[in-house]
Formats: C-alpha cells, sequence, structure tokens
C-alpha cells in the first residue's frame, strides 16, 4: 500500500461566468507508466474510487476514497504485462464493482472479480489477443448480462465476449484486417434501445462506428480515413440534441475533431481544438456547471492536460489543467471531493498519477445572477472562521452558513468583496 498526498495549486482560467483552478493532489509519483484511469464507486460507499494501470511497472491499482478526496493506494496486481486499460464494471451483477483489463504484452484480456471487500480474484477471458490494447463492458446482446467488447492492435481486429450469464465467455469476431485496431467505446448512436460501438484504427487513419441489431450482429459505417494513426473516440452529446456525437484524435495528429450527429446518423466534422499534439486520451462532462458538456484531453507529445470549455453552441476554447505532465497519457471526470463539480483524474507514462480538484472560484451573487470576483484573496487555514458580514457561497451558488466551514473553496459576498476563502 502507498499513499502520497502532494497539493498544488495551479493557474485560474479566466470564463464568462466562472474561472475555474485546478489544486493538484498527487496520488502517486512513481506510477510508472501510467496509461489509463477510471473514477469509479469500487468499494460501494457512494463516493467514486480510482482504478488505474501502469504498462510500465505492470501495476493495476485502486486509489480509496475517504469521501473527502483523500485516497489510500491498493496495489491489486502487478504480473500481467503491459496491462494497458482498465474499466469497473459490475461483471457479475453481484451489487459491487469488478475490473476489467486488457495488456498488449501478455495478449489476454482479464475481469477481476471484487467479493464485496475490495479483494480481487483474477479470471481470464481471452488469452492470444495479439496486443489487446483496449477492453470496456456492456450489454450488447439484450440479455441482461454484461457483455466484453475489444480491440487487438497487432492482431488487426475488434471483437466481442459474450457472455453467457456465468461470467463464461465466447469471442465474436467485428472485424479482422483492421490494422492497428486501438479505441473503442460504446453508446446507442442510432437510438435504437441496443448499443452500438465506435472505433479508431491507426492503419487506416479510421473512425467508425457499427450498428447494433440488437443481438450483437454489427454493421460498419465509416466516418473518416483521414487522422493519423487514429487512436482514441470518446462519444457524448456535445450539442445538446439528445443525440451521440463522436470526439476523436490520432497519435500522429495534433488535433481533436469533433463529428456532429444529425439525429439520422450522418456526421459533419470539425475541429475541435488544436496545438495539442499526440491527443490520447479524451473524456467529456460539464466541469464548469453551465449545463452543456465540456471536453477533457491528455496531450502525450505537449506533456500537457487541458480542458475545451463549450459555449452551448459547440465552440470550444482550450484551459490548461497542467503543463510539463511527464508523459501526459489519461483522463477521467467525476466529483472526488463531493463539492457538486467535476474533478479531473490523471496519470502519465512518466510517473505522476494525480487528481485535479476543480475550483470554481470568484462567484459572488448579484440578484439572481453569478458573476466573477474582481479581487481575490487566498486564506488558508484548517479553522478560518468567517469575517464579520461576510457571506459564503459556493460554486453553484449556495449560501454556505457555518461559522467554521468545511474544507473546500468559496467566494465571498460581503465583508471583503471579492475575497476567496480555502479552509484545509
Amino acid at each position: 500500500m502507498r499513499f502520497l498526498y502532494v497539493p498544488l495549486l495551479v493557474g485560474l482560467a479566466a470564463g464568462p461566468s466562472v474561472a475555474i483552478g485546478w489544486i493538484e493532489h498527487r496520488l502517486d509519483t512513481h506510477f510508472m507508466g501510467g496509461v489509463w484511469v477510471d473514477a469509479a464507486d469500487i468499494d460501494g460507499d457512494e463516493d467514486p474510487d480510482i482504478a488505474a494501470v501502469a504498462d510500465i511497472d505492470n501495476e493495476l491499482v485502486w486509489c480509496e476514497n475517504d469521501s473527502r478526496g483523500g485516497f489510500t493506494l491498493h496495489l491489486v496486481d502487478s504480473t500481467d504485462a503491459g496491462i494497458n486499460s482498465v474499466a469497473a464494471v459490475d461483471i457479475d451483477r453481484d451489487g459491487d464493482m469488478d475490473l476489467l483489463t486488457s495488456a498488449y504484452v501478455a495478449d489476454d484480456i482479464a475481469w477481476w472479480e471484487n467479493d464485496g471487500q475490495e479483494d480481487f480474484t483474477r479470471h481470464v477471458i481471452s488469452t492470444g489477443f495479439d496486443c489487446a490494447i483496449n477492453a470496456q463492458a456492456a450489454d450488447l446482446d439484450g440479455d441482461n448480462d454484461i457483455d466484453v467488447f475489444g480491440t487487438a492492435m497487432l492482431g488487426n481486429k475488434v471483437s466481442w465476449f459474450e457472455n453467457d450469464g456465468q461470467e463464461s465467455f465466447s469471442e465474436h469476431v467485428i472485424v479482422s484486417g483492421y490494422i492497428g485496431a486501438h479505441g473503442i467505446a460504446a453508446a446507442d448512436i442510432d437510438r435504437d434501445i441496443d448499443v452500438d460501438l465506435v472505433t479508431a484504427a491507426a492503419g487506416p487513419d479510421d473512425i467508425s462506428w457499427w450498428e447494433n441489431d440488437g443481438s450483437g450482429n454489427f454493421t460498419r459505417h465509416w466516418l473518416d480515413g483521414t487522422i493519423p494513426d487514429a487512436c482514441v473516440i470518446c462519444p457524448a452529446d456535445l450539442d445538446r440534441d439528445g443525440d451521440i456525437d463522436i470526439i476523436a484524435g490520432g497519435y500522429q495528429d495534433y488535433r481533436i475533431y469533433l463529428y456532429e450527429n444529425d439525429s439520422g446518423q450522418v456526421f459533419t466534422r470539425r475541429q475541435l481544438g488544436t496545438a495539442f499534439s499526440t491527443p490520447v486520451s479524451l473524456c467529456a462532462g460539464d466541469l464548469d456547471q453551465d449545463r452543456d458538456i465540456d471536453v477533457v484531453g491528455a496531450s502525450f507529445g505537449r506533456n500537457e492536460i487541458a480542458w475545451w470549455r463549450n459555449d452551448g453552441d459547440t465552440a470550444f476554447t482550450k484551459q490548461l489543467i497542467a503543463q510539463s505532465y511527464n508523459g501526459a497519457a489519461a483522463v477521467d471526470a467525476a466529483d472526488l471531493d463531493h463539492d457538486s463539480d467535476l474533478d479531473v483524474v490523471s496519470a502519465g507514462t512518466g510517473g505522476p498519477l494525480s487528481w485535479w480538484e476543480n475550483v470554481a472560484s470568484g462567484i459572488e451573487e448579484t440578484g439572481r445572477s453569478l458573476k466573477p470576483a474582481t479581487r481575490i484573496v487566498t486564506v488558508t487555514s484548517p479553522t478560518a472562521p468567517l469575517l464579520a458580514g461576510e457571506a459564503l457561497y459556493d460554486a453553484t451558488g449556495r449560501r454556505v452558513t457555518d461559522v467554521k466551514p468545511a474544507p473546500g473553496v468559496y467566494c465571498n459576498a460581503g465583508g471583503r468583496a471579492g475575497r476567496l476563502v480555502v479552509t484545509r
């Protein structure tokens, strides 16, 4: 077991309604080859924990959240060579979160059964899945159990593994000869109440979606063949029109692309972001609480973690979370500290495993609207009381009435106007 806590406050990003800053909390500084993170409630205590893998150290870990954003790191395994992806999912439907992994050196896909006390037992789903680079899970055949699907980068194929309801899996090849198969994700692209797939392949620079007939039979729909070494995809409704759009990037590219779905599965491509070389991880969520979906990404080529603010009309503005983040390789978003906003989890191949506290700062209440504060003073104290005449509000504009506020970040709307209070 390892536990390391290093907080770091980084710059505030100005915005039209909320300025967001980020405090880094280092969970591990020697997580060598950190390539994947997934935030989910692994121990069933109603807060998001973190699962992560490192392909140099061959480590699978989970980080236990104390409900306030304090984490304890637990090692699950360090023997699965080249472990490269992890997803937290209840494979056996027993009410707790298991783990699903792929390993590109061992060429395997495995699931790790949680006994309810976070002791994990490994079960192999597939061996000889040549350079298993990604594995995810969903009910693909509509029989109410959890199936598995993945990509074999050197095997040049995409397969799904049918669960018989007793966690015995049978492979079905969706496509072979799909050179450099890499990214894969599930979403109901055509809104017919079954789970479709989206894939990226480096060889043909390809992005495609695969229409599910409801029984696990898939028909390919090609989207693009011009993204250099296409490797990462993320489905999300970015334009709030009720259908699923797709975000994608390529290992030899410096751009992030948005494919807007017109609700009839006709997609229009445009650039979402530039100057972000080798985007290798993408996720989506409402980081600034303005009711639209923003994008978070990791740039391996620039050692950056960044997010793109959506203005509500799918015009995106890049905001940095971290620079010089060694080998930036993985991101995910979740409310890790129970303060009603989305934080970011990240990992890098050079060793860092971190979570970034979302500090929606500089908010004052003025009538019914919120506006950025003009003056900010940071106060750090474990028992910082309110000053006379002060009224504090959190990032959502809710009044904080405690005389000694709980740990968090608040904005003052009285007393010293614009004072930002940080209590630790």
